[in-house]
């Protein structure tokens, strides 16, 4: 159901010659649907996220998803503290994904084309950790179509 929906999605944001067929109504449940997942990966995230003695942030469990594991999956986090490294998933490898700008206390959701051929949804959020003296922007991206 969820690549379903992801490739609904992907054709849905994709230009279309006859407008008129697409029901917009349906689009944006897709979109709600789709974002209510990253949501809930970012949730996670931020949960399992704790702040160590020396002020880098860890995680105490890894995220359930293995695709957040396998290179270039698409399943992507990252936790991004001023002054520190990125603390990243291992999918990223040696990349890192670009973050929109400005504090986010809210969730904010956008398309992402970073990466070549690989389109992604991403959300992204501000948050200051307990003990920590410093806000992190956690991010979950995933990709917008079934390619992965």
């Amino acid at each position: 159901m969820t690549l379903l929906a992801a490739a609904v999605l992907a054709l849905a944001m994709q230009p279309s010659a006859d407008a008129e067929t697409v029901d917009p109504v349906a689009i944006g449940d897709l979109i709600s649907e789709y974002d209510a997942q990253l949501d809930a990966a970012l949730l996670a995230l931020i949960a399992s996220a704790e702040v160590g003695p020396d002020g880098e942030v860890f995680l105490k469990q890894a995220m359930s998803d293995p695709r957040f594991l396998k290179p270039n999956s698409g399943y992507y986090w990252q936790i991004s503290t001023e002054g520190q490294d990125d603390f990243r998933s291992r999918s990223l490898w040696d990349r890192k994904l670009e973050l929109r700008g400005g504090q986010a206390p809210q969730p904010i959701h956008y398309n992402s084309n970073q990466f070549s051929n690989e389109p992604l949804r991403v959300v992204e959020q501000t948050v200051l950790l307990p003990n920590s003296k410093m806000r992190s922007r956690f991010v979950i991206a995933r990709p917008l179509g079934t390619q992965k």
